[in-house]
C-alpha cells in the first residue's frame, strides 16, 4: 500500500468520524458538572449545573425535575434558568443550565438519579420536534471534615453533624417544687441547619429512678424559604415526667455535639437540667 493510499485511508476515516462527531452532536443532550472539586465536605454546599442542549432553539422550556438522592439534601434554590446559545461545526445549539445545590449529610458516595427531561425544540424545517433526554450518570463523594471524622472516631464511629445545632427548652409548668404524681411535660425543639427534620436523631433524655416518663411521638418539620430551599430543618419531643416519690431530682441536660465547619472544632448545644424538690 502506497503512501498516498493510507493518507487518503486516513482523510477518509476522519471526515466520517467527523460526520459521525457531528451527527452524534446535532441531537438535544444533556450535561452536568459540579461547580467545586471533589471530595466535597459533608455538610458543604456544592453546585451542580444541569444543562439541557437543543439545536436551533427551544419551543417548550424544559422542566427540570427535583432530585431525590439518599444521604443527601438537594434543592434548587432559584427557579430561573441560565440561557446562551452556541455554535459548533456551523449548527448553532441553545442551552438552559440550572443549577441545583448539593449537600451530603454523610460521607460517602452519591449517585445522582438518572431523571428524564422532556421538551420540544425548533427543527431544521421549521416545525417543532420532540425531545427527552436522560441525566447521565454522575456521582459526587463526600467526606468528613479532618476535625469531624476525629470527633467521629472518638465518639466511638457514630455521626457527628456538621451543621449547626440549637435546642429550645420549655415546661408546661413553673416552679420547681411538686407533689407526688404530678406531671411535668418538658418539650424539646432540636433545630439543625440544611438538614432534613427526618435526619435529626432523637434527643438522649435519661430519667432518675422515682421518676416516670413518658414520650410522645416526635414532630417533623421542614423549614424552607423561597429561593434558597430547604433552611433548617426542626424535631419537637415531648416528654412526660410523673414524679412517683418524695424527694430531690434532677432531670439532666440534653446535649448534642456538632461540628463546626468555619472554625474547625467541636461545639455543643444544650437544653439544661432542671432540679425538682418533690413532697
Amino acid at each position: 500500500m502506497t503512501a498516498r493510499v493510507v493518507r487518503r485511508l486516513v482523510a477518509v476515516v476522519a471526515a466520517w468520524a467527523a460526520c459521525l462527531g457531528a451527527a452524534q452532536a446535532a441531537g438535544p443532550t444533556v450535561r452536568v458538572a459540579l461547580g467545586t472539586r471533589q471530595p466535597v465536605l459533608v455538610g458543604q454546599q456544592v453546585p451542580v449545573h444541569v444543562t439541557v442542549v437543543a439545536p436551533n432553539y427551544f419551543t417548550s422550556a424544559p422542566p427540570f425535575p427535583p432530585l431525590a438522592v439518599p444521604g443527601a439534601i438537594v434543592t434548587m434554590p432559584d427557579e430561573r434558568g441560565d440561557n446562551a446559545t452556541e455554535v459548533v461545526g456551523g449548527t448553532t445549539y441553545a442551552s438552559i443550565r440550572k443549577t441545583y445545590v448539593f449537600s451530603a449529610q454523610q460521607a460517602g458516595e452519591f449517585a445522582l438519579p438518572p431523571v428524564e427531561i422532556a421538551f420540544t425544540y425548533g427543527g431544521d424545517d421549521g416545525k417543532p420536534r420532540k425531545a427527552t433526554v436522560r441525566l447521565p450518570a454522575f456521582k459526587i463523594t463526600a467526606r468528613l471534615p479532618p476535625g469531624a471524622a476525629a470527633a467521629a472516631s472518638a465518639a466511638g464511629g457514630g455521626q457527628v453533624p456538621v451543621a449547626r445545632v440549637t435546642i429550645r427548652q420549655s415546661f408546661d409548668r413553673d416552679g420547681t417544687r411538686f407533689h407526688v404524681g404530678d406531671a411535668l411535660v418538658r418539650t424539646l425543639v432540636t433545630r439543625v441547619d440544611r438538614t432534613q427534620a427526618m435526619m435529626i436523631p432523637p434527643p438522649e433524655v435519661a430519667v432518675p429512678d422515682g421518676v416516670r416518663e413518658f414520650a410522645a411521638d416526635p414532630a417533623l418539620q421542614d423549614i424552607t424559604r423561597d429561593r434558597e430551599g430547604l433552611v433548617a430543618g426542626e424535631r419537637t419531643d415531648r416528654i412526660t415526667y410523673v414524679f412517683e416519690r418524695a424527694g430531690t431530682y434532677t432531670l439532666p441536660a440534653v446535649r448534642v455535639g456538632w461540628f463546626d465547619v468555619a472554625v474547625d472544632r467541636m461545639r455543643t448545644a444544650e437544653a439544661p437540667a432542671l432540679t425538682a424538690t418533690v413532697t
